[in-house]
Parts: structure tokens; C-alpha cells; sequence
């Protein structure tokens, strides 16, 4: 299923205090694709996916399900969420503690009164898909933090939705555990083939599972593209700075043009602008610039020694084992 929002807008209003969570947000999200919404905390992550949901309504714009509008600002229409076909992971699993893994997963078919005997192949077939068959017998608190997740994840896929949300569901696990529940997650949905929406905070989730990445700041998508683009070609110092780690070297500084060449100039830097970076950043006259380079773009070298120098001192080094951190005082 594609989905499709136009200038989706949220505002909270609440003991005399207006919020606006999301403004002008458009997206398209393709039949089968991973997407991931990416952004720090409050920038409106959750409440774009509770308007996907439908357990909110929006202020301003329209959504679409393929051809069908579920819901509309103008119209003042919004369809429930139980007729949406939207399967949500919640962070905190939301699991039933007094059933057992079987009954957690089954409980949406059998709000829906299917048969006994499909509920049971049902449920066996993921389970056996997810790597659970074993713990159907099982409670919640018996389980790891992993073996929830993963029966979260088949309680939300039993359902056989159209749309499948995942809002910040490896955030409680462990570095360890995160890192391969990361890999299942991704091979689930790519056996599955239900258009996914995940929302992170962590670039490196984001990344990693991502076909596309939207990136979120106060409301408002900055730039939605492939991990490769948006690392390689980020629309603006925000999302230079927030994608990467370490993040990407900004320095504030005038583009001049002397002896027909362009140079960089900022305090006592001083360097040549090679012509292609020049013609990719679409720059025509002098003027104010930020310029923006990766860490793993520089190369350390003795004061001399390079072509293209700036002076730095050494601050602190990090050590982490496979790389080193260097950071570096310029000015």
C-alpha cells in the first residue's frame, strides 16, 4: 500500500497553550518500502505516526491510502483506526502480562472472531517465521527484552496490515541486542513486504534499515532521500550535522574570488575550492557560506607537509578500538 500526505499539519491546544507538533509535513511512501523518520526527540516523529494510525486527527492536510482519503482536515473526516488495516510496535511492547505469548498474539484475530483453527495456523506460522514457536506457552515476564519485541512484532503482523508502524521499538534493548534485532527487523520486512513506517531517533537505526530516510526538525520534514543521499548530500546544516558520528565538520566562513580562483576564507583559513565542489553547491557569486566536510574526509599531516593546509591543534583523542576519534581546535 502507498501512502501519501499533503501539508499534514497538528496543533495540541491545552489550558490556554497552542503546540504546533507537525506543519506542513507532504510525504509519499511507496508500496513495500522501509521508511524511516528520523529526528530528536519532540520534533513530531509519534504524532506523525498516530495520525497514520489514526488515534489522532489532523488540524491541517490529508492523508491517502492508495486512492482512498482516511483522512481529511477540510472535510473534518478521519477514519477510525480499526478500519485503517494499520498494525503500531509501541516502545513499550505493550504486552498483556496475565496472557500467554500465544494469547498475546492471537488477541487481534480474535477481536476480529476469526475461526479457531485459522487463529492457530496463524499465529504458528509467524511465530515460526519470527523464531518464537517455543515460547507460545510462555508469559511476558519471562522473556527478554528481545523475545518481547519480537512477540510484539508478530502480534502487529498477524493482522496482515496494510501499514506497519514502528515507533522506537529497539530503544529499551541493550547496544548488543539492538544490533541484530536491527537485522531481523529488516529481514521480516522484507518477507513480509508490508510498507513500514519506523520512527527513531538514532541515525544509526535510521541508516541501516532505511530505504529512504525522512529527516524531522520542529514539525517539518528537512529531506527525505536514501541513507547515500542523505549522508553524501544533505540539504542543509542540520541534517549535516545530525547525520554522521562523529557529525560534520561546519565551519562558518565567505567564499572571495582572487587571481580568477575562488577560495574559502574564514578567520586564519585560507583554501582553494576545487571546481567541481563548486559547481555541485551551485555557487555563482562571492558571498557567506558554511562549509562542510566529513572527519573521515580529512588527512592529519606535520604543519607543511599537505597542499590544501588548515592549521589545527590537536585536543583530544579517542580511542575505539577499529578508529580513532581526533578532535581538533581550529581558530
Amino acid at each position: 500500500m502507498k501512502v501519501v500526505v499533503r501539508e499534514l499539519g497538528k496543533i495540541y491546544r491545552s489550558f490556554g497553550r497552542t503546540v504546533r507538533a507537525l506543519s506542513g509535513v507532504n510525504a509519499s511512501i511507496e508500496e513495500g518500502e522501509f521508511f524511516v523518520l528520523l529526528g530528536p526527540s519532540g520534533c513530531g516523529k509519534t504524532t506523525f505516526l498516530n495520525l497514520l494510525a489514526g488515534l489522532e486527527k489532523p488540524t491541517e492536510g490529508e492523508i491517502w491510502f492508495d486512492t482512498d482519503l482516511v483522512a481529511s482536515a477540510r472535510k473534518n473526516f478521519s477514519l477510525p483506526p480499526q478500519k485503517r488495516n494499520v498494525a503500531m510496535v509501541f516502545q513499550s511492547y505493550a504486552l498483556y502480562p496475565h496472557m500467554t505469548v500465544f494469547e498475546n498474539i492471537s488477541f487481534p484475530l480474535k477481536m476480529r472472531k476469526t475461526a479457531k483453527q485459522e487463529i492457530r495456523e496463524t499465529v504458528t506460522k509467524v511465530a515460526e517465521s519470527l523464531g518464537i514457536s517455543h515460547l507460545l506457552e510462555a508469559k511476558p515476564r519471562e522473556l527478554s527484552g528481545g523475545e518481547k519485541q519480537r512477540v510484539a512484532i508478530a502480534r502487529a503482523l498477524v493482522r496482515r496490515p496494510n501499514l506497519f508502524l514502528l515507533d522506537e521499538p529497539l530503544s529499551s534493548l541493550d547496544a548488543k541486542l539492538r544490533a541484530s534485532t536491527r537485522t531481523e527487523l529488516k529481514t521480516i520486512q522484507r518477507k513480509f513486504g508490508v510498507t513500514t513506517v519506523y520512527v527513531t531517533h538514532d541515525q544509526v537505526e535510521a541508516m541501516s534499515l532505511g530505504d529512504r530516510i525522512g529527516v524531522m526538525r520542529e514539525g517539518k520534514i528537512e529531506q527525505v532521500g536514501t541513507p547515500e543521499e542523505i549522508y553524501d548530500h544533505p540539504a542543509n546544516p542540520f541534517v549535516a550535522s545530525f547525520i554522521g558520528n562523529p557529525p560534520m565538520n561546519l565551519i562558518a566562513g565567505e567564499i572571495i574570488r582572487e587571481s580568477g580562483r575562488y577560495q574559502f576564507v574564514s578567520e586564519d583559513i585560507k583554501v582553494d575550492i576545487p571546481p567541481e565542489v563548486l559547481e555541485a553547491s551551485k555557487i555563482q557569486e562571492p558571498g557567506s557560506v558554511i562549509l562542510g566536510f566529513r572527519p573521515e574526509t580529512v588527512t592529519l599531516s606535520h604543519p607543511g607537509e599537505g597542499k590544501e593546509c588548515i592549521n589545527a591543534e590537536v585536543v583530544v583523542v579517542e580511542t575505539l578500538g577499529k578508529e580513532k576519534v581526533v578532535h581538533l581546535r581550529v581558530g
